[in-house]
């Protein structure tokens, strides 16, 4: 029998109230994942898959923004943008761009987020990605806040894309 993907330690210790032992596992599971993709990430660049590269960065940029922090996320962020205009992948840098926008809206910089969040849009809808109707609802959500009202949590904002 296969084993499961999705990992069950964290969810046995949390049914038999062992919190310490939930939150030793989901932290050590957290370090695996972002390990993982910065192999993956090296990896691809090691045989010249610059997409891939991308892809794997903007990945790395989502796994900082929610653990590392805000100064490392938007340095991945920047990193798959440069190589997504590089190979001329317009979704892969509208997901750097939403990334970009993640991380102005947490650091308080609601004018950054929409401008960055607008581009991204602009680069769904050229490519008729299913993220358009997402990232249409967070512009549309960015613009509504007066320019001086700092956004920094996404729960603020709902579900992001």
């Amino acid at each position: 029998m296969p084993r499961p993907c999705v990992p069950i330690r964290p969810k046995i210790y949390r049914e038999l109230g062992l919190r310490l032992a939930e939150a030793n596992s989901l932290d050590m599971l957290g370090r695996v994942t972002f390990a993982t993709a910065q192999y993956a990430q090296a990896a691809f660049r090691q045989v010249g898959d610059r997409q891939a590269q991308a892809e794997a960065l903007a990945a790395l940029g989502a796994l900082a923004l929610d653990t590392v922090g805000l100064a490392e996320a938007r340095a991945y962020y920047d990193q798959a943008l440069h190589l997504a205009r590089e190979v001329r992948s317009p979704i892969d840098g509208a997901h750097a761009l939403v990334g970009t926008a993640r991380c102005a809206q947490r650091a308080g910089d609601r004018p950054a987020a929409l401008a960055a969040a607008e581009q991204a849009l602009a680069g769904y809808e050229r490519s008729g990605a299913a993220e358009t109707a997402r990232t249409r609802e967070y512009c549309a959500i960015l613009r509504s806040l007066p320019s001086d009202t700092p956004v920094r949590s996404d729960a603020s904002l709902g579900k992001l894309p």
